[in-house]
């Protein structure tokens, strides 16, 4: 999208404990501007909800207006934290798109179908 030039800026945000930072690491090499590290050792602590509410805070202060997060977590697989942020912030979401649905809103992010 940013190759497009649909989108100004790429911040990629990731809460977890020090090791997390290689999920920055990653974005940002993959094409990332910025990465947010937001550091919680306690990692029994990141509910769905909690982690909505921290990237509800910096969706905010970073003035994003368009957020993608992954379908599923490594630890839960529970698939909620997108539409609760969504709920958190007020936005519209879409969740597992489907190639069709992109003519109508954006193109697909390479690689993605």
């Amino acid at each position: 999208m940013k190759e497009a030039g649909k989108v100004g800026e790429a911040v990629a945000v990731s809460c977890g404990p020090k090791q997390a930072q290689e999920t920055i690491k990653t974005a940002l090499a993959m094409g990332a501007d910025r990465g947010v590290h937001i550091q919680v050792d306690d990692v029994a602590a990141l509910q769905p909800l909690t982690v909505a509410k921290l990237l509800a805070k910096v969706a905010q202060a970073e003035d994003a207006s368009l957020v993608f997060l992954g379908k599923q977590a490594i630890d839960d697989d529970a698939n909620q934290t997108a539409q609760m942020l969504a709920g958190l912030l007020d936005w519209p979401q879409v969740s597992c798109p489907h190639p069709s649905s992109y003519p109508r809103f954006l193109p697909p992010p390479p690689g993605l179908y």
